[in-house]
């Protein structure tokens, strides 16, 4: 089991244009799709916790085998709170390489940006 706190290197967070063709054998959750619907609201000094709906995510694929979760390219950012999300190793999270998610309040970093 891996911590994401989105923005430790020891998890596996691919920073790519996702290619849905080339993890179309995998079972594949967006964070942004039913029934998560993750908002991208944030906007670098403040937004809505998204950790929850990220957890509910890398939960419902891990417990059907294994497989990914896709963050989506929005036009804000998506705000993750003090609280883990926690990834188990059956799961690869794919972030598009526009697509900016922010951790609220993390030791003496108000924001940390990945």
């Amino acid at each position: 089991m891996r911590l994401l706190f989105l923005m430790m290197a020891a998890c596996t967070v691919v920073a790519q244009q996702v290619d849905f063709n080339a993890i179309a054998h995998k079972p594949t959750i967006s964070v942004t799709g039913s029934p998560y619907f993750a908002v991208a609201d944030g906007t670098g000094t403040g937004g809505t916790d998204q950790s929850s709906k990220f957890q509910a995510a890398v939960n419902a694929i891990s417990l059907s085998g294994g497989g990914s979760v896709v963050i989506p390219y929005a036009h804000l950012c998506y705000v993750i709170g003090t609280t883990p999300v926690i990834v188990p190793s059956n799961v690869t999270i794919y972030r598009d390489s526009q697509a900016t998610c922010v951790q609220k309040q993390f030791g003496n970093h108000p924001w940390a940006g990945v």
